[in-house]
């Protein structure tokens, strides 16, 4: 189990990109969206121990 707060608990969003295909119709037939997430946590415990800090970073692609 994890013991976290809003407060240590940060989100952060980096390398948006939006590519589309617009139809004469102006309707969008297909895209690619991708960005970066940071998931980034201070002072917590894990499991009964004390942590300091740790992150995780995940590269998101949605293609249509």
């Amino acid at each position: 189990p994890l013991e976290l707060s809003e407060e240590d608990t940060k989100i952060y969003y980096t390398n948006p990109v939006v590519k589309v295909v617009i139809d004469n119709d102006g309707k969008i037939i297909s895209g690619t969206w991708s960005y970066t997430v940071e998931i980034r946590m201070d002072n917590f415990k894990a499991f009964g121990k004390n942590v300091d800090t740790a992150s995780i970073v995940m590269d998101n692609t949605i293609t249509v």
